[in-house]
């Protein structure tokens, strides 16, 4: 039988890293090592026969190149799977890496591949030491000199730390508790096997149980799953998706509402909570005349959870998979919300495919809470004098709440007024200093017109700039959050051809009129 052929792109001193991962799926597998990612288009094109499978080291300097490479793996005849090894877990770059073809997302730690590293050094010098061995001295009674004590991975007395799932021993080994700092939800339980087995399967295809390694006290370690179909008892988790500004008037509530209404014409059952307690406008812009009092969960906050009356006379059902919480018909009591709040987002979270969460400027105990709590922190800017300093603050603010900048999204609002132009934009992006932005651009006057008599949904539905960009930076978003939507546009949010050209009656230069 042919052996397995693998193409691995990896430096040469963490080149044990990744031979250990593919000698975990085939054992005499023959590998091809290149040195960048750009050779490995030329060489999947030289080879007259397709290879089994490849392995990409990530780096963070080439990862244009490497989601280029996996769409090219991903759309060739041949199938061929696609595995990357990251060092960091970030949810965001991993989801890029599925959607962009990769069929499997295996974490490796910094400290294991210089552990892996520095075991191929030892190893060789072991095998040089070895072979220039003085023989010893067998005289009764004197003492021989022993080599410092190396512990055998399999050894039934080596128990003092858990060895990992492959059989050296040099995988990296994750715990529960940094599973759990994960920024996405919580929809799929773990599956039955230990922490360190654990990998971000991209494809519904397991590996073989015969690849799985025994512990060190010969009991059996699960084989690696597919997380994806894994079923269990914990209970899933939607995303929370909030939106703050350090500066009022920036459009944060505008942004909001159009999102929550893309969502919701995406097909995901939606909920969107009001936070500014108490002069917050947010059902106006969905065409809302009466106002739900929020203020009616204060009065059953205690042990008990929730009443699921007074959560559903609270509410405002907008339209189809569409309900609005908030804000409170009595200003003055805004600061009872806190706890109230906090499990009223707790059921939400069970009930509903995503959670969206407008702020005010002043924040209260609710704010806080909601925005710790959140899986994507939107920090909303736009022109007016001071916006900068605001932007600023605010993410400092958010960062001291314990939000990592890896969750949070500077959006560039109404880009293209006359304010703000392209050098202003550029300003607020590095005075935040986030990896992750977008822009939004002006809504104009027709936006104004719509939002007026809460006509926030045909603003989504409308082909120009603002719906577009709109729909775009909201599926993006989801996607990366993990909520399943369809792959058609939704209806009345079509994609728009090149733009028409006027077909004018002049001719070339030199011929008659």
């Amino acid at each position: 039988m042919k052996d397995a052929v693998w193409l691995a792109c990896c430096p040469r001193n963490e080149r044990r890293i990744v031979q250990r991962e593919i000698e975990s799926r085939e054992v005499d597998a023959r590998l091809l090592w290149l040195d960048g990612v750009q050779a490995f288009g030329e060489v999947l094109a030289a080879l007259s026969e397709p290879v089994d499978g490849v392995v990409v080291l990530d780096d963070e300097g080439m990862r244009d190149e490497l989601l280029a490479l996996l769409a090219k793996v991903a759309s060739s005849q041949v199938p061929c799977r696609a595995v990357v090894m990251v060092s960091e877990l970030d949810p965001a770059w991993i989801a890029q890496l599925f959607h962009a073809g990769a069929a499997e997302v295996v974490p490796v730690s910094r400290e294991e591949m210089r552990r892996g590293c520095a075991d191929g050094a030892c190893m060789e010098r072991d095998c040089n030491r070895e072979a220039q061995t003085p023989p010893l001295d067998t005289t009764p009674g004197l003492e021989v000199p022993c080599a410092p004590t190396r512990l055998a991975c399999n050894a039934t007395e080596a128990v003092h730390e858990p060895v990992p799932r492959v059989q050296d021993g040099c995988s990296p080994s994750y715990t529960q508790d940094d599973l759990a700092d994960l920024d996405e939800p919580d929809e799929v339980p773990l599956a039955p096997c230990r922490a360190e087995d654990l990998r971000c399967m991209g494809g519904s295809q397991a590996a073989s149980p015969d690849h799985a390694a025994p512990g060190p006290s010969g009991e059996e370690i699960s084989p690696r799953v597919d997380t994806s179909h894994a079923e269990g008892a914990s209970e899933r988790r939607a995303p929370v998706i909030c939106a703050v500004s350090g500066a009022g008037g920036s459009g944060a509530t505008t942004l909001i509402a159009a999102m929550a209404a893309c969502s919701a014409h995406a097909g995901l059952r939606t909920a969107v909570l009001d936070l500014d307690l108490m002069f917050g406008n947010l059902y106006e812009l969905f065409g809302v005349e009466t106002l739900h009092d929020l203020g009616l969960l204060a009065n059953q906050v205690g042990s008990a959870p929730l009443d699921e009356a007074a959560i559903v006379r609270s509410s405002m059902r907008v339209g189809p998979g569409l309900t609005l919480w908030g804000p409170i018909a009595t200003p003055e009591r805004a600061e009872l919300l806190g706890r109230a709040v906090e499990m009223l987002i707790g059921v939400l979270r069970r009930e509903s495919d995503v959670v969206f969460v407008d702020t005010s400027r002043t924040w209260t105990d609710a704010v806080a809470g909601a925005v710790a709590g959140c899986d994507r922190c939107l920090m909303v800017c736009g022109h007016a004098v001071g916006a900068v300093t605001a932007l600023e603050r605010a993410v400092s603010m958010v960062s001291r709440l314990g939000v990592p900048r890896t969750r949070m999204v500077c959006v560039v609002n109404r880009f293209g007024q006359r304010a703000c132009t392209e050098e202003e934009a550029m300003r607020l992006e590095m005075a935040a200093s986030l990896s992750a932005k977008t822009r939004i651009p002006d809504g104009g006057s027709a936006l104004a017109s719509l939002l007026s008599f809460g006509r926030i949904e045909d603003a989504v539905r409308a082909q120009d700039a603002f719906g577009r960009s709109i729909h775009a930076f909201t599926r993006s978003l989801l996607r990366e959050l993990g909520c399943s939507i369809g792959a058609d546009v939704p209806d009345g949010v079509q994609e728009v051809s090149a733009r028409p050209r006027l077909r004018l009656p002049w001719k070339r230069l030199g011929e008659a009129s």
